[in-house]
């Protein structure tokens, strides 16, 4: 489990999330790669397109208010095996929110409560960085225990 940085891309954070389904019967998982705006002002997990909310979700979730209207909630399977992350993430479609992220070239939204599964910093400068809590905490040696 370690960290990954990625550029900033027109002066945007970007995070790249794998969406897969559930394994088949016989072990098959479908996955498909999005890369979405990195935004600690969005209060839903992942913003992504409905269709591919729908053919990925495992469960509904349910629908939430927002600054763009209602937003169609989903839970999918988020991979992202370079930090460990194998988990089920409520994720919601929104047209309009959609809309603003694919001008910026983006797939969706990742929004807070998404991020703050990883600690997050800037990096270097000119990027932005991911990485789970527990090689964090143990790269400052918080993980230790102190006799």
């Amino acid at each position: 489990m370690g960290k990954i940085c990625l550029p900033y891309e027109k002066n945007r954070c970007c995070v790249v999330v794998t969406v897969a389904n559930m394994p088949t019967a016989r072990g098959r998982v479908r996955e498909t790669t999005r890369r979405l705006i990195a935004d600690t002002g969005c209060p839903v997990e992942l913003i992504l397109a409905e269709r591919l909310l729908q053919q990925m979700m495992v469960d509904t979730a349910r629908p939430k208010a927002s600054n763009f209207g209602w937003l169609t909630g989903y839970v999918v399977r988020i991979l992202m095996p370079e930090l460990g992350f194998d988990h089920r993430v409520c994720a919601y479609s929104n047209p309009r929110a959609l809309r603003i992220a694919s001008e910026e070239g983006f797939d969706g939204i990742a929004g807070k409560p998404f991020l703050d599964n990883f600690h997050y910093s800037n990096g270097e400068g000119g990027e932005f960085c991911l990485e789970s809590w527990a090689q964090y905490r143990d790269r400052r040696g918080m993980g230790q225990s102190r006799s």
